[in-house]
């Protein structure tokens, strides 16, 4: 069982949600800027080294005492997933770490007697952040390369692109 919070809001504190599967991508895709040119062997890459969004799938089930409940609960918990802005998305099994998310496309609960399953796709900035809360907790060494991206936040706490 994977939970997640998104919003503040824990699934399975506050919605008793189980996550049954996550497809987290390692890596973003790379934003295409190919060409095609008539009469010519493959393409011209453009590059320029940006990144898409990334999309996180999750399948999600929770209970209903009965099927109004189901629907009920349903209802709840698609108003805590309506953000119109990102949100911070956090799995659970990387508490350190989290994606600024939000959902684009519909979400379907399929539901059997008192059991309701969706699968909640989250499109989600291109890398995961992490919060650290004082300078002293970041060291440039091997395992952060100078030409990282590092966003520090002007306020209390520093926010470091992964």
């Amino acid at each position: 069982m994977i939970t997640f919070s998104f919003n503040s809001i824990d699934s399975y504190a506050d919605f008793q949600i189980v996550s049954k599967s996550v497809d987290r991508p390692i890596l973003p895709s790379l934003t295409k800027r190919e060409i095609s040119v008539p009469g010519k062997q493959g393409t011209y890459d453009f590059g320029g080294g940006t990144y898409e969004n990334r999309i996180v799938s999750v399948d999600i089930q929770f209970v209903g005492t009965s099927f109004n409940d189901l629907r009920l609960r349903a209802r709840n918990i698609a108003a805590w997933l309506s953000q119109t802005t990102y949100k911070e998305l956090i799995f659970l099994d990387e508490p350190d770490k989290f994606y600024l998310a939000r959902i684009y496309d519909p979400v379907s609960l399929e539901n059997f007697f008192r059991l309701g399953k969706a699968t909640v796709q989250f499109e989600c900035r291109p890398f995961a952040m992490c919060v650290v809360t004082s300078a002293e907790d970041v060291y440039l060494d091997d395992d952060l390369p100078l030409d990282s991206d590092i966003l520090l936040d002007s306020g209390d706490d520093y926010t470091i692109s992964l």
